[in-house]
């Protein structure tokens, strides 16, 4: 198109970024990249609601006079004072939704080569409020609120994740919650399915093809219950994750890292540290030899500084022959 039709789809886009917050997911997804050499971003539009109250104008009584006063140009209605409604489900953000993926909650089917090319999950938590909502719009199957209701928070973490949580001494005392906050460990699957396997709802188009016909699909489920399965409905039938790496592996979804590149020199470091050390503790901790019967006390046989060792003055004529050093070989 033009130039001005340019610079607003720019400017339009930068905007949508922007209000995406993706300088803050970027900031772990080179965190990841740098680490682990593979970092994974989601990027998404999204429309989210919430339970939210307005503070609404009272507006002054609209007489006949103080509409003959608008009529000719006078000023409108004035605010008197604000009241405040009922809760009631309110869109409180619409745009473009950008957030890294921890690599630890991305899962690929064996051999994988790209993101987009094989089956990939990714795993998250949802709260049982969530499902409800997501019932209610039509996004999940009536039957997994059913299925979830009664299923417990599941403090732990995942096995996968357990050494990590021990690392940086996460807890596992979970604060008390309410019913519809209990959070469940779902996971988002995107990949190819049978037709058969794709259209489940009631308003799902005709089964006019083959029952066995690969379709581009979403499916969320969580251990205990199938939450949705649907047609992608991406233009091009992608996932919206992306990825990249620090080194690229061909063929490869993961790829190296810095700390892959220097995994051999620090071991090289930690063998040189680890062996000054031990020289360190030869040095200061040395061994020696002594007649037992030329010693005053076995209380003296205590390395210290400025220790002293008694020798009985009749055992021998030079101490050096009661007690000597002994060289630690190399």
């Amino acid at each position: 198109g033009s130039i001005d039709e340019a610079m607003d789809i720019k400017t339009l886009l930068l905007r949508e970024m922007e209000r995406s917050k993706i300088e803050v997911a970027a900031n772990n997804f080179f965190d990841d990249l740098c680490v682990y050499g593979t970092g994974f971003m989601k990027l998404y539009h999204e429309t989210r609601e919430a339970m939210r109250s307005r503070r609404v104008p009272i507006m002054e009584p609209a007489t006949l006079e103080r509409l003959l006063q608008i009529e000719q140009g006078g000023p409108p209605l004035r605010p008197i004072g604000f009241q405040r409604t009922s809760p009631e489900p309110t869109v409180i953000y619409r745009g473009i939704r950008a957030y890294h993926v921890s690599i630890w909650d991305m899962f690929f089917a064996s051999g994988a080569r790209s993101v987009q090319g094989e089956p990939h999950a990714q795993r998250y938590y949802i709260s049982l409020q969530d499902i409800i909502d997501g019932i209610r719009k039509g996004y999940y199957f009536e039957e997994a609120y059913k299925e979830l209701k009664d299923v417990q928070e599941d403090i732990q973490p995942p096995e996968d994740k357990q050494p990590e949580a021990s690392d940086l001494y996460r807890s596992t005392i979970s604060t008390p919650k309410t019913a519809f906050a209990v959070p469940h460990r779902c996971y988002e699957w995107w990949g190819m399915l049978p037709r058969k396997w794709v259209y489940l709802r009631d308003d799902a188009p005709l089964m006019d093809g083959n029952p066995e016909e690969l379709i581009p699909t979403k499916a969320v489920f969580a251990n205990e219950s199938l939450l949705s399965v649907d047609e992608n409905e991406d233009y091009g039938a992608e996932s919206p994750f992306l990825s990249t790496g620090y080194l690229h592996a061909p063929g490869e979804i993961y790829h190296i890292g810095v700390a892959e590149m220097i995994e051999q020199i620090q071991a090289a470091i930690n063998e040189d540290t680890n062996q000054r050390r031990d020289n360190v503790q030869l040095i200061l901790n040395r061994m020696f030899a002594i007649l037992e019967r030329a010693i005053v006390s076995r209380a003296d046989l205590v390395s210290r500084p400025g220790g002293a060792i008694r020798i009985k003055s009749n055992s021998t004529d030079d101490v050096s022959k009661a007690i000597a050093w002994l060289d630690t070989p190399d």
